[in-house]
């Protein structure tokens, strides 16, 4: 199965990545920069550079990879769990956790996927795309 991780190289994704590929999945990986893509290189996973807030990028790289499964793994966390840490990168977290999510599930029912393939595939319980009006 193919699938396309948004939020690749984060906290939740990098380990993801491993249990995907374990059980035959191709991973795409969707992340900001350069450095992140040779990252995921190193992972035996194509990695596409967009910005997942941006609609326009995501829908392109869903266009090129032709995933039958996304998974939303967005955050922006800082380095260091530190309490101050945590407070300075909450607003950008929650800006790429609502809008980066809007963007992927947009971007992804635009394509005409459903969640259905990655229910049975991955026996996965994805949030519901039916709140999205197209």
């Amino acid at each position: 199965m193919r699938v396309l991780l948004a939020g690749a190289t984060g906290a939740i994704g990098r380990p993801l990545i491993g249990g995907l590929k374990q059980h035959g999945h191709s991973v795409f990986g969707l992340t900001r920069s350069a450095e992140s893509t040779r990252m995921l290189a190193e992972m035996a996973v194509q990695g596409l550079i967009g910005d997942a807030r941006d609609a326009a990028a995501v829908q392109a790289a869903i266009a090129r990879v032709r995933p039958d499964a996304v998974i939303n793994e967005l955050t922006s966390l800082p380095r260091h769990y530190t309490p101050a840490e945590m407070r300075a990168a909450a607003p950008r977290d929650s800006g790429v956790a609502i809008s980066g999510a809007d963007s992927v599930y947009y971007s992804t029912r635009l394509r005409g996927a459903s969640n259905e393939k990655a229910r049975h595939e991955l026996n996965f319980r994805p949030r519901p795309l039916e709140w999205l009006q197209t």
